[in-house]
């Protein structure tokens, strides 16, 4: 049981304990779809693991989700929509409907071909509340400005829209390395966060500066934040306290990639 914890841990530093939450990925891949050759070396890695785990057991299953979460390059995704499809298997791999989601989510990332007919043919398989929110995910997830406005509208302008499925949009919106269509947003950030402010709840406002926070591991950004606190004292605690955690979180960024870069 105690190498299964240390075991996810490990892998949690690797892809994140969720989308953009800290993790080597995020802080050492950078912008873009093209990741630097230590991702592809990753991917072997993992799936060599995913092979040689116990048929049917926790290891298995942890290495899966780890290479579901790495995946990006052709080859791996690839990998991906077969054992989705059932084109590819692995003895004792069982897909669920969570881990078939995050396959559909994973493909529609990094825009796989036939990722966003897989996504729709995944929620006429799934008929649960639950598909609803994921194929939100999948959608907004892809790296097309124009698949995204949908739901960026419906969660800037129309508060009737179910908080679980606005919590989705947001979630998933911006994945780091879509850093460049996140700076896209950033105009409209500030001023739409404080006019939300004035009729939005606690819940939907931390969600909002959480997720969608202007930060892409640049030093202008934690500026930027920084000032609209210092002129923003108004501002609800909630999504103050969302920014100021994405500033922080945009520093440590900054330094360790600075590390890096020192060390190559």
């Amino acid at each position: 049981e105690r190498v299964a914890e240390t075991r996810q841990k490990v892998l949690e530093s690797v892809y994140g304990s969720r989308l953009n939450s800290p993790s080597a990925l995020a802080y050492l891949t950078g912008e873009g779809a093209e990741a630097p050759p230590f991702v592809a070396r990753l991917e072997t890695l993992l799936w060599s693991q995913l092979e040689k785990a116990a048929p049917g057991g926790d290891g298995q299953r942890a290495w899966f989700d780890a290479f579901a979460r790495v995946a990006r390059s052709p080859a791996a995704l690839e990998k991906l929509a077969g054992l989705l499809s059932g084109a590819l298997s692995v003895p004792g791999l069982e897909l669920h409907q969570d881990r078939r989601w995050d396959v559909v989510a994973q493909l529609n990332r990094f825009a796989a071909p036939g990722a966003r007919e897989r996504a729709a043919e995944e929620a006429a398989r799934d008929k649960s509340r639950r598909a609803q929110t994921q194929a939100i995910r999948a959608e907004v997830l892809r790296p097309d400005w124009e698949a995204k406005q949908p739901w960026l509208r419906k969660v800037l302008e129309n508060g009737s829209i179910q908080l679980a499925d606005q919590k989705a949009a947001m979630r998933s919106l911006f994945p780091f390395e879509q850093a460049a269509l996140r700076r896209r947003f950033f105009p409209e950030f500030y001023p739409a966060l404080k006019r939300l402010s004035k009729d939005r709840g606690n819940e939907f406002l931390d969600a909002f500066a959480e997720d969608m926070a202007p930060a892409t591991c640049r030093a202008e950004d934690s500026a930027a934040i920084e000032k609209f606190l210092k002129g923003n004292p108004q501002l609800p605690a909630a999504p103050r306290k969302a920014l100021r955690v994405a500033r922080q979180e945009n520093d440590r960024c900054l330094k360790i990639r600075r590390l890096a870069a020192d060390g190559k």
